[in-house]
């Protein structure tokens, strides 16, 4: 078992990706998905108390993007100057999606009342959740060496600062950054599905038996 991706994995997990953002838009556009989008607002709403809200409200926005896209920007700089065009193409595809999800809210989905309660207004995909997103998947992707535990956790904490703190404080709801995140992340994994180069990590152990094959 490898520790890489293969190509199929990532093309696979950005169709997911993409079929996750396909399915957050039926949250907007049917009454069973505003029902269940309204419950789980609803769920986190009453579950998390409202000091821990007005925080994630306040990290999503917009203070991880702001602490994130300056990291991003060196990172990526730092990417191009050594020649890592892959990270770096599949960090820069991230980026159509933030004119898309403006477009998206603006121009080209309708929210229809079909009664259920809620804004009156759309706000799929949230752009505040997709900035977060990008700016975060670009240091992931960016960042020197393989993260550690450590690094892992802390970018999921900060993945989930990004969605909850956009429904929390009742600026979105949940399909939004289901949305945001479909859109962000579909395109970066198809990129590095597409310049996946074949080259994956030999499973655990293998170095140790050939070594250990040698001394024989």
């Amino acid at each position: 078992m490898t520790t890489t991706p293969t190509r199929r994995e990532l093309l696979v997990w950005s169709a997911g990706a993409g079929a996750l953002a396909g399915a957050a838009l039926v949250g907007v556009l049917t009454t069973p998905g505003q029902l269940a989008d309204a419950g789980l607002a609803s769920f986190i709403l009453e579950t998390i108390p409202a000091p821990a809200r007005q925080l994630l409200n306040d990290l999503a926005r917009p203070l991880l993007p702001y602490l994130l896209a300056p990291v991003a920007a060196l990172l990526f700089l730092r990417g191009v100057v050594r020649r890592q065009w892959r990270p770096c193409l599949a960090a820069a595809a991230a980026l159509p999606a933030i004119p898309l999800s403006i477009w998206l809210r603006d121009d080209v989905v309708p929210r229809p009342d079909l009664g259920v309660p809620g804004y009156g207004w759309n706000t799929f995909p949230s752009t505040h959740a997709t900035v977060g997103f990008v700016v975060l998947v670009a240091v992931v992707l960016l960042w020197p060496g393989r993260p550690g535990r450590l690094g892992v956790a802390l970018a999921v904490a900060a993945g989930l600062a990004i969605a909850v703190g956009n429904v929390a404080w009742y600026a979105h709801r949940p399909v939004d950054v289901l949305g945001s995140f479909g859109i962000v992340v579909a395109p970066v994994l198809l990129t590095l599905g597409l310049t996946f180069g074949g080259q994956t990590r030999p499973p655990r152990g293998t170095q140790v038996q050939k070594v250990t094959k040698g001394m024989t």
